[in-house]
């Protein structure tokens, strides 16, 4: 057996893959979040638990199935429960006024959402609650620790932009310098075959000769 066919796929080379695929793909995830960011500013702006909850919890859902099409990250058979306890907690936001309740609500939909991505991104068959209570810490904290992965992701796409405007500038230049001796000849054959083209053509460079 070579040395390929006995790699294998650790969490840390899948986390490290998937992070690429996200780090390579700045136009889809810029533009899906800054929807995501001034729709879900819509929902909250003045009436954090209005009717527009159930809206931004079917919005977050949403979002995530995207990322998750986006990351060819398939749904599990059980994501119907956290989809469902996340979209229950946002319609309960407008059917109370009590402020205890919204807060537990949110608090609810906020720690659901957190084990529904971490259910699909890692293998969690095996954790036990001490485990999945560190990894929601992570996971919170992590956006903190990752600040600067949007700006690195911008920066390679604009890399890759200008490598791919150098690569087309050259391919134009190339273009009119192929061209012009063609262009030339072609004039010639012209001018000497047609007595009205010759008299025009004579006109225009009469100038520059």
């Amino acid at each position: 057996m070579d040395n390929q066919s006995m790699q294998v796929t650790t969490p840390a080379t899948k986390e490290n893959s998937t992070l690429d695929s996200i780090l390579n793909a700045f136009p889809f995830f810029a533009g899906l979040s800054l929807v995501y960011g001034i729709f879900f500013c819509i929902c909250i702006y003045r009436n954090f638990s209005g009717i527009t909850s159930s809206f931004m919890a079917a919005g977050t859902i949403g979002y995530c199935l995207l990322i998750f099409r986006k990351l060819h990250i398939p749904l599990k058979k059980d994501a119907w429960f956290y989809m469902s306890g996340i979209q229950l907690c946002g319609i309960s936001d407008f059917m109370t006024d009590s402020s205890i309740l919204i807060f537990l609500n949110d608090a609810c939909m906020l720690f659901l959402l957190y084990c529904f991505l971490l259910h699909h991104f890692f293998d969690d068959k095996n954790w036990n609650p001490f485990k999945y209570f560190g990894a929601i810490l992570v996971t919170f904290f992590g956006p903190f620790c990752s600040i600067t992965l949007p700006f690195k992701s911008f920066s390679l796409y604009l890399t890759k932009k200008k490598t791919q405007k150098n690569t087309k500038f050259w391919y134009v230049v190339l273009g009119v310098f192929f061209s012009i001796p063609m262009l030339i000849v072609i004039i010639a054959l012209l001018s000497s075959a047609d007595a009205v083209f010759r008299s025009l053509t004579g006109y225009l460079f009469q100038d520059l000769f």
